[in-house]
C-alpha cells in the first residue's frame, strides 16, 4: 500500500505545484468578498448592537477569517470534474488494467492537492490576518486544538466523498454540471459560509445538523471558537464520523455499480 500511493502522492504534488499560481490568483480575489463581509457585518452591528445572539462582532469577524482557512484546508477544487473527465473521455481504462483502488487513487491526488495548495497561500493569509489581528483568539489549552484537528480530517473526507459520489453519476450521465451547480448551492448555504448556522431558528438549526453540510465548514470553527464544547462535541464528531462510513459507503456502491454500465470507450 505504502509503495503504491507514496509515488501517488508525490505525483500529485507536482500536478498541483504547476498550478500554483491559479490558487494564489483565487486567494487574492476571495479576499475582495472579505472585505465586503467585514464592513456588511459592521453595518449591521452598528445599527443592532454590540452582540447578535452570542457573537459579538470580533468573533463574527473571527468566523469569517477561519472560513477562509477551513476552506483552504479541506474544500475540494474541480475534483467531481477531474474524475468525470476519466469516465467521460475514457481516461479511466488504463487505472483499471492496474493493482489500485479507484476511490484511494483520488483521495490521495485530493490529499497532495490540498497540502500544496494550504502551503502556498498560507503566507498570503496571515499577511491579510494582520487587519484584523485584534479580534483573532484561540483557546488556550490543547483539547480544542485537538478536536479541532480531528474535525477538519473528518471535514475534508466528507467533501471529498460528496464530490466523488457526485462525479460517479458520469456513468449514467454524460454532463453533471447541473447536478454539480445545484448541490453545491445547497452546501455553500447550509455550511454556513453565508452566516453562522447556530444563528438561525433553533428547530432549523437542529434539523441541519443531521445533514453533512454543517461539518464540512462550521462544526470546526465552531469547535476552535470553544462553541460546541461537552456531551455536544462528542454528538457533533460521532454524527462527522458516521456521515464519513455512510459517503464512503455510497461512494464504493457508486462506483461498483457504475462500472457495471461503463463501456470502456475511448482512451
Amino acid at each position: 500500500m505504502q509503495n503504491l500511493y507514496t509515488p501517488l502522492f508525490k505525483i500529485g504534488v507536482q500536478n498541483t505545484l504547476i498550478y500554483r499560481w491559479n490558487f494564489l490568483l483565487r486567494l487574492i480575489f476571495s479576499l475582495v468578498p472579505l472585505f465586503g463581509i467585514v464592513y456588511f457585518w459592521k453595518a449591521i452591528y452598528l445599527s443592532s448592537g454590540t452582540q447578535i445572539q452570542n457573537y459579538a462582532y470580533g468573533e463574527m469577524i473571527q468566523y469569517f477569517l477561519l472560513c477562509m482557512v477551513v476552506d483552504a484546508l479541506v474544500t475540494p477544487v474541480d475534483d467531481e470534474w477531474q474524475i468525470s473527465a476519466e469516465i467521460r473521455d475514457g481516461q479511466l481504462n488504463m487505472l483499471l488494467l492496474r493493482p489500485i483502488n479507484h476511490l484511494f487513487y483520488r483521495l490521495t491526488l485530493f490529499a497532495s492537492s490540498r497540502l500544496v495548495n494550504f502551503s502556498i497561500i498560507i503566507l498570503p493569509l496571515l499577511v491579510a490576518f494582520i487587519p484584523f489581528h485584534s479580534f483573532i483568539t484561540f483557546p488556550h489549552h490543547f483539547l480544542p486544538w485537538i478536536c479541532f484537528s480531528l474535525s477538519i480530517l473528518l471535514s475534508g473526507l466528507i467533501q471529498f466523498l460528496i464530490a466523488y459520489s457526485i462525479a460517479m453519476l458520469s456513468f449514467w450521465i454524460l454532463e453533471i454540471s447541473t447536478i454539480v451547480f445545484i448541490f453545491f448551492s445547497f452546501e455553500y448555504f447550509f455550511s454556513g459560509h453565508f452566516f453562522p448556522l447556530d444563528l438561525l431558528p433553533p428547530s432549523l438549526f437542529k434539523i441541519i445538523l443531521w445533514t453533512p453540510f454543517p461539518y464540512e465548514l462550521w462544526f470546526p470553527i465552531a469547535v476552535l471558537q470553544e462553541r460546541v464544547i461537552g456531551s455536544d462535541l462528542i454528538k457533533g464528531l460521532c454524527i462527522q464520523f458516521g456521515w464519513v462510513l455512510l459517503l464512503y459507503g455510497l461512494a464504493k456502491t457508486l462506483w461498483k455499480k457504475g462500472l457495471q454500465k461503463y463501456g470502456a470507450v475511448g482512451g
